[in-house]
């Protein structure tokens, strides 16, 4: 991971080249890179310069062993990774990325973090929709149940949302979710995404449609 000794850094989506969607800025005193020095996943955004930096790159192992020896760092660390985790995931969203950062704060608030193993299912197929979801990193199968066999129909990725037909429509789920590898998703609450859809209606215009050509 790496520590700003000096200057600004931005923090860029990783997926749209295109508009290169700001998430926010770091200063000196501030870190970078620890999720995936400390978790092994694949880094869910780019950093780069604002302005010149003198920036010192920590090795993953020394942190993990500075972890184990103060527990406090340990759950500053995990406390902050979760956080920067969710915010990042969020604003990565397409469909959400023309919001403001204000107005994305309930999301932010109300959001857990779940690390799953691979094989784990998220939801299955008939079940009450409670949760919207976005994958934050690795992947999963969306599969049905078809006769006696299972019919896999799609696949998620990083940036990707699924669980939106049940809290939007008021269905039970149309399908199951499956981990194909270990990853980490984002969980938000029915009531909390109904709000917030509430509040900006454009994107719940989306939403819908993006539900509707499943």
């Amino acid at each position: 991971l790496f520590l700003i000794l000096k200057g600004v850094v931005e923090i860029i989506d990783s997926n749209n080249t295109s508009a290169r969607k700001i998430f926010g800025k770091l200063k000196r005193g501030e870190i970078f890179g620890e999720v995936s020095a400390l978790k092994g996943r694949p880094r869910i955004a780019t950093v780069r310069a604002k302005k010149p930096c003198v920036i010192l790159e920590i090795p993953g192992n020394v942190m993990k062993d500075l972890m184990i020896t103060v527990p406090e760092i340990r759950s500053a660390l995990l406390q902050r990774i979760n956080s920067r985790t969710i915010k990042t995931s969020i604003m990565a969203v397409p469909l959400l990325s023309s919001s403001s950062a204000e107005s994305l704060v309930p999301l932010f608030e109300d959001a857990e973090l779940l690390e799953l193993q691979q094989g784990e299912t998220i939801v299955e197929e008939g079940q009450e929709g409670e949760s919207f979801y976005i994958v934050s990193s690795g992947n999963a199968r969306v599969h049905v149940k078809y006769q006696d066999s299972i019919l896999n129909i799609a696949t998620l990725n990083p940036g990707q949302f699924f669980g939106e037909w049940g809290i939007v429509f008021g269905h039970k789920r149309a399908a199951s979710v499956t981990a194909i590898c270990d990853m980490d998703i984002v969980k938000i609450h029915r009531d909390t995404f109904l709000y917030f859809l509430y509040n900006n209606p454009d994107i719940e215009s989306k939403i819908k449609k993006t539900a509707k050509n499943r």
